[in-house]
């Protein structure tokens, strides 16, 4: 299992309105506490996987910010521990879909490619779906604060509705390209 032998320590810290939360700690040029969280979508056992920064307010609240580009160029380790973090998830709630995808095109498509990548180590673990959707999913351009241009997904956990999703297989990394979001369960 090469590709999680990777990832960092990570601590599961409870659960809060039915949402799992886990963090740890990215580790490099900056020390970047991270957070994973499975939070219900419906009341199918499906959830959603968000990761990202935990950031202080100025007022002192503390806020998973899923769009920081703050990082350690660690993206391999941080992917491996977020699916280390899965594995215990999937182990608690054993019938749960977890619903995968990137909330901006850019980090869909590094997703789908280590996915790829590492597709016979991830299904001895998971059992992993590609799925399309009847609908293309907008795209929203902004320019953030380093003149960069981010395609931003138009979307939300509402937008998976059975109504509206046309197909779902087993993942297959010649197809991935196509792939709008990833389901994960277990074996």
């Amino acid at each position: 299992m090469e590709f999680l032998e990777d990832a960092y320590t990570y601590s599961f810290d409870g659960i809060v309105d039915d949402i799992y939360f886990y963090s740890f700690i990215s580790t490099g040029e900056h020390e970047i506490i991270k957070q994973v969280a499975f939070s219900p979508i419906d009341n199918l056992q499906t959830y959603n996987l968000g990761f990202g920064n935990i950031e202080t307010e100025i007022d002192g609240t503390r806020r998973t910010n899923d769009k920081s580009d703050v990082n350690n160029n660690d993206f391999s380790k941080v992917l491996a521990t977020v699916f280390k973090c899965l594995i215990n998830f999937l182990s608690i709630n054993n019938n749960a879909h977890v619903l995968f995808f990137g909330n901006t095109k850019h980090k869909h498509i590094l997703y789908l490619r280590k996915i790829s990548a590492n597709i016979d180590e991830l299904q001895k673990l998971f059992k992993i779906y590609g799925g399309t959707l009847k609908k293309q999913i907008e795209l929203i351009e902004t320019v953030d604060s380093n003149d960069r241009h981010i395609q931003e997904k138009d979307i939300d956990n509402r937008v998976f509705d059975e109504s509206v999703v046309k197909d779902v297989e087993f993942f297959n990394s010649k197809r991935s390209k196509d792939y709008q979001f990833v389901l994960i369960t277990s074996v």
